[in-house]
């Protein structure tokens, strides 16, 4: 009689206590020596027996059907069969005669109407543990979203807690890829440039693992947490939204802006050259692409470059010029230099920079403000935290009325009613945390825009084409051009400021009108930004300075 030797490892939670493969193949090995069997061929398969169609498996199955061997040995039943289909093949086998005997190093089995019987109870037995575990795996999901936490491995920029079963920030790395998020929120950078300074510039390293990590993010990867709501702060799981515990990289309005940016795959323009007309034609990103439009037919600004050679001096120096892209026809596409661009963005940039005595103010009144604003009662919050509050009531109830009076109410009824609370539930904590996360955007925000019109102005003249960019697109919300003027329609959190006539440079008593007389018209802008911050929805985003200015 022969009989083939098969061996199963999944790599899946059940069967992380099995005996590996190596040391089934030698326990196999040994018992069909102590009893004299001869073994034909060894199947080794690494794959669950949850559902059937295990390849390796089903191939042994059909050499049995051929009669190529008359005995199977394994381990354990489980080992052949999780699920009703596989059981039910192995039984009828053994009905039919083309399965004679089975060996298993930790069961018993006799070819009987009863041995079949016990071993139909012993594969039923496994069906029974895997739906049971997968049961106890949903429920154990199910548990940990209620509760706020992430149930699976943590993402790039997290780590899991295994003492609290929680997931945490990485020290290491949570604030470079919070970081590297934000420069693509800005729209200044594209997906690839912020992926290059996180990697190149900052050296950025994946979490060290025994067979991987320790090395570059991948752009799949980045694109990947780019895209995903955990970094909000939320977790999607089977098509509902749960709000998270975890620390959040990103705002809500942040993550909109990344997907935008991802969307439209960033803002290229050709750059042509004027050396010859074999000349390549390159891709190259200009200062001020992508947000400014003509003001006649509404087309966006494109740009070129054009290298000129003076003859006399022999020296060549290029030259930026932007003009309508004339998409729809009919558009005149006379230019004007980048310089020019340049001046009017610093005209308005002028109206907003104070002093540096005044700009150093600013900044202590605006931390003093924002620590008063934290601690002021907010009333929606409130509001939704009572509703919270009556829902979770609810769901207790609920649960009580089922266990104590289990006849008022049916199975499917107490199910219903759960999954209907449970929603509201999480309907809830999300609007919560949104309405949390607005107050704190709208701190932030105050503080961002005195930040900006401290610094701005100075990076701008000092800084590359990077910051200039950025900067340009927090100072105006729309750029419309024409060859006489650049108009620019300011964001509107900035717009308090412009109606502040600053002191006269050196200024520093009353009688001069200086800055003691300058100061209280300062006083009520914080709160008129948060008003409207906080009424229009608005939102200023901070500019991660590469200088600061000297004041």
């Amino acid at each position: 009689m022969g009989y083939f030797l098969y061996t199963r490892k999944s790599q899946e939670d059940e069967d992380r206590q099995m005996q590996s493969i190596p040391d089934q193949i030698r326990s196999g090995q040994k018992l069909a020596h102590d009893l004299g069997l001869t073994v034909v061929e060894e199947f080794e398969e690494s794959r669950s027996a949850k559902r059937p169609g295990r390849p390796v498996f089903n191939l042994m199955i059909a050499r049995i059907e051929k009669g190529e061997a008359d005995g199977i040995i394994a381990w354990h039943p489980d080992r052949l069969s999780r699920n009703a289909i596989d059981a039910a093949i192995i039984i009828d086998l053994l009905d039919r005669g083309k399965l004679v005997d089975l060996k298993f190093e930790s069961y018993k089995f006799e070819n009987t109407p009863e041995g079949k019987w016990m071993l139909s109870i012993v594969l039923g037995q496994a069906k029974y543990e895997n739906d049971k575990k997968s049961v106890d795996v949903r429920r154990g999901i199910q548990s940990k979203l209620e509760q706020g936490h992430f149930p699976h491995r943590a993402l790039p920029g997290y780590i899991n807690n295994k003492a609290e079963h929680t997931i945490q920030a990485d020290a290491e790395r949570f604030e470079l890829i919070q970081r590297a998020m934000k420069l693509v929120a800005t729209g200044a950078y594209s997906v690839p440039e912020a992926l290059a300074v996180l990697n190149r510039q900052w050296g950025f390293r994946t979490r060290k693992t025994d067979k991987t990590g320790g090395r570059p993010l991948s752009r799949t990867t980045f694109y990947d947490m780019l895209s995903n709501i955990f970094y909000t702060g939320q977790m999607l799981h089977d098509g509902v939204m749960w709000p998270g515990k975890h620390p959040p990289m990103l705002t809500q309005h942040e993550f909109d802006r990344i997907q935008k940016v991802i969307a439209r795959g960033g803002v290229m323009q050709r750059h042509h050259q004027t050396a010859g007309p074999s000349s390549p034609i390159q891709r190259q990103e200009f200062d001020y692409t992508g947000f400014i439009r003509c003001k006649r037919c509404g087309c966006l600004i494109t740009a070129e470059t054009r290298t000129k050679q003076y003859v006399q001096t022999s020296r060549t120096r290029t030259y930026t010029y932007y003009h309508c892209t004339n998409s729809k026809g009919g558009c005149s596409k006379q230019s004007v230099s980048r310089e020019w661009i340049e001046d009017q963005i610093l005209a308005l940039l002028s109206r907003v920079t104070p002093s540096p005595q005044v700009a150093l103010w600013c900044q202590q009144q605006t931390q003093g403000f924002i620590e008063q604003e934290a601690g002021m009662p907010h009333q929606v919050e409130d509001s939704l935290r009572r509703a919270l509050a009556n829902a979770e009531r609810r769901k207790s109830n609920l649960f009580n009325d089922r266990f104590t009076s289990p006849d008022l109410i049916s199975v499917e009824e107490f199910r219903e009613q759960k999954e209907k609370i449970q929603r509201e539930i999480n309907g809830l904590r999300q609007e919560l945390a949104r309405a949390q996360e607005r107050v704190e955007v709208v701190r932030q925000s105050v503080n961002n825009v005195f930040d900006f019109v401290v610094h701005a102005k100075y990076n701008f003249e000092q800084g590359g084409p990077k910051i200039k960019k950025e900067i340009a697109q927090r100072l105006g919300i729309s750029y419309l051009l024409t060859l006489e003027k650049l108009e620019i329609v300011p964001h509107p959190l900035l717009v308090p400021i412009f109606t502040i006539e600053p002191p006269k440079s050196g200024s520093g008593s009353k009688k001069d009108g200086g800055f003691d007389t300058f100061r209280p018209s300062w006083l009520t802008i914080p709160d008129e930004i948060r008003n409207l911050a906080m009424n229009q929805n608005l939102t200023f985003e901070k500019i991660e300075w590469p200088l600061k200015a000297p004041f």
